[in-house]
């Protein structure tokens, strides 16, 4: 076999690399520079620990640690679920020009970003919310709200008594809901691992 025709490195390659898993950090400002100023005590942002930056929700009600999201350019050896700080980090993790910069010395031609603290939040509170939801929609409309989808009294009712089925399997995607609660115990606000 002639191994001179073997990948070497990203120039080598006469084709465009696609990067279709590639993951960002919300800038620290994403919502507190753009919400109405009577919700931003509510809205997401950073708050700086000595144990690292971690993302606080609703006024603390929640938070998250700036951790292995923050790994980028860093030896595995170095990771480590808190302790990220925005500081320290990889601009191209978290600032658009120095993520282009990045992409171009990888020779990567396009990425499929996804978020870090934005999945979070919805997951956990949006798949909840829309449970809540669901259910108080129930509520208002009573027993017809369980007719099902196809029924001749159903019209859109079919669709509330479906969506309000279906809701709780949102909870579950992306790690349930009470995995996700243990991390930010564990890891966020330095509570013992329950058993």
């Amino acid at each position: 076999m002639d191994h001179t025709d073997l990948f070497h490195d990203a120039a080598s390659i006469e084709y465009p690399i696609l990067d279709c898993d590639a993951h960002v950090n919300e800038p620290p400002d994403t919502w507190t520079a753009r919400v109405p100023a009577k919700l931003r005590d509510r809205a997401p942002q950073v708050v700086h620990r000595d144990e690292g930056d971690f993302w606080s929700f609703n006024e603390g009600e929640s938070i998250r640690p700036v951790g292995l999201t923050a790994t980028a350019g860093r030896s595995y050896l170095d990771f480590s679920p808190v302790g990220g700080r925005y500081a320290t980090m990889r601009p191209g993790s978290f600032d658009t020009k120095a993520r282009l910069a990045d992409m171009d010395v990888d020779g990567i031609h396009l990425q499929v970003l996804y978020p870090s603290v934005t999945l979070f939040g919805a997951k956990v509170y949006g798949s909840e919310t829309v449970v809540e939801v669901l259910h108080r929609l129930i509520e208002i409309v009573g027993g017809s709200g369980l007719v099902r989808s196809g029924s001749a009294a159903a019209e859109l009712l079919g669709d509330l008594e479906y969506e309000a089925r279906m809701a709780p399997i949102s909870t579950f995607g992306g790690g349930t809901n009470e995995i996700q609660r243990e991390l930010i115990a564990q890891f966020g606000l330095g509570l013992p691992r329950t058993r």
